[in-house]
């Protein structure tokens, strides 16, 4: 059934200063994308593999640091799984394994369809392809096991293995059904009924024979496999007048019965199964107690993978606007509250500049100016446009809205980096340059910015902007033409 088995194959490794005059050293702001991570614990340690385009990026969740870059593959990564040392990307139809950095083996899973999501389980890895193709693989070699063809009725969503379950797989599908099937024999054990709605999350609980299962209609429900029942449900709020699809599930496993769950809009709801009721909701620093205090949710798009860490409370949290945060939750009330963040512009970057040797500044459609180190992401930060969080909570708004206009200019110099500003920007139709101190990576004191005194500049826009030699002072271009001096100490005009 489906392609004869594929012989393994080799990858060349990354090319050498022979081959080419430029090569690629690092993704610098790239956290994250849409493939959702995988995440293991090894020991005391918790480890995040993260697809960024052609390579694998992985964390280590302690300090959420950056440890180790992959080479770049040849084809843009679509899954990926991980089990200790071992990491596996699958890049539209084919399999990579490495240790660490060293590519162990290579495969095909299909010629004609590429691989949606992979599960490294017991030394076993499990590939599902988007024609229904589901192949294991001997994750030390490569070695392929099984090939089997799930239903031709059925469209594979999402599929998850269960504890106890041994060599069983349950797969979710677009037609609200899920399949239990033996993924050694390729038999299909049991056929649940449907749901009703596409299946779009599956997720294994830390009790018995149940999981939780997300639908594209906003439900998230608590299911028994062994008797074949839903044993209670819960369902995210409308949004925009519509449901959300749930995208990732995950289970607290450190003693309160705590779930949470995670939708297309990014909002991630915590909810008491004890009690079998909504908690709260998370938002950008806090959780919120109902949908009406929430005005910033932890991410600004689809929430690609929630996971608990075992025996810690600690949720970690992914989502596509190229973002990783992690929830601490208190033993006291419960509620949890943002420990630690990595991120990177949300929207298209439309221009970067070095600072210095080891800096460099980026600005975006999401109206941030972004500061990234070269060598190191724990450097990595957005420049500060003042406590617009708290701002917005009080007006009722998202902190997007108070922000400045995106970037369209950028002058910089490191003469008196200290001492003042040494960055001013102009924005998009604004007759306002901004100042910023990279002393202190915030807006500068002079919080409202350089505006040209003449009458004749009034309704035109900052087209141009540049800082002299001396670091003492910025020049403001307009769009009518005129050109005007500020001293950056003061923020006076000096013609």
């Amino acid at each position: 059934m489906g392609d004869p088995p594929a012989k393994k194959q080799k990858i060349d490794g990354p090319p050498t200063s022979r081959d080419h005059v430029l090569l690629p050293y690092r993704a610098v702001g790239s956290v994250t994308g849409p493939v959702p991570p995988a995440v293991i614990t090894a020991g005391k340690d918790s480890f995040a593999l993260c697809a960024v385009g052609k390579t694998l990026h992985e964390y280590n969740l302690a300090k959420l640091q950056l440890i180790n870059v992959s080479q770049a593959l040849p084809k843009k990564i679509r899954a990926v799984a991980k089990q200790g040392v071992i990491n596996v990307a699958a890049a539209k139809g084919e399999i990579y394994c490495f240790k660490i950095r060293r590519l162990l083996w290579s495969g095909v899973h299909s010629k004609h369809a590429k691989v949606t999501q992979m599960i490294a389980r017991n030394q076993v890895l499990i590939s599902l392809g988007t024609d229904g193709t589901v192949k294991v693989w001997r994750l030390e070699n490569g070695e392929e096991l099984a090939q089997f063809t799930l239903r031709h009725d059925a469209t594979p969503t999402v599929m998850t293995t269960v504890v106890n379950y041994g060599t069983k797989v349950v797969v979710g599908t677009a037609q609200g059904h899920l399949e239990l099937w033996n993924f050694n024999s390729g038999e299909l054990v049991h056929k649940f009924p449907s749901f009703g709605a596409q299946v779009t999350a599956l997720s294994a609980s830390p009790a018995d024979d149940t999981i939780g299962v997300g639908l594209g209609n906003g439900k998230v429900l608590l299911y028994n496999l062994a008797y074949g029942k839903t044993l209670f449900e819960f369902r995210h709020a409308k949004h925009g007048g519509r449901d959300p699809v749930v995208t990732s599930i995950s289970f607290r496993a450190d003693g309160p019965q705590t779930m949470c769950s995670g939708t297309e809009f990014g909002e991630v709801a915590v909810w008491n199964l004890a009690k079998k009721r909504l908690e709260g909701l998370l938002t950008a620093n806090l959780q919120a107690a109902s949908q009406d205090e929430v005005f910033e949710p932890p991410h600004t798009g689809r929430v690609t993978l929630l996971h608990f860490l075992p025996a810690e409370p600690v949720l970690f949290s992914a989502g596509e606007d190229n973002s990783l945060r992690m929830y601490v939750f208190d033993k006291l009330q419960g509620t949890g509250k943002l420990l630690r963040e990595r991120r990177g512009h949300t929207m298209s970057c439309t221009g970067a500049s070095f600072f210095d040797s080891k800096l460099i500044l980026s600005h975006g459609l999401d109206k941030t100016l972004r500061a990234s180190h070269v060598f190191t992401d724990l450097f990595n930060r957005e420049v500060s446009q003042g406590s617009l969080v708290k701002e917005a909570k009080k007006r009722g708004v998202m902190s997007m809205d108070l922000k400045l206009p995106p970037i369209t200019s950028i002058a910089m110099s490191t003469r008196r980096t200290h001492d003042w500003s040494s960055v001013v920007t102009g924005h998009k139709n604004s007759g306002v340059a901004r100042l910023w101190r990279m002393d202190k990576f915030a807006v500068s004191e002079h919080r409202k910015g350089l505006t040209s005194p003449n009458e004749k500049d009034k309704g035109k826009v900052v087209s141009a902007v540049q800082i002299s030699q001396c670091g003492n002072y910025a020049l403001i271009g307009y769009s009518s033409g005129r050109l005007h001096c500020f001293n950056l100490q003061s923020g006076e005009y000096r013609g």
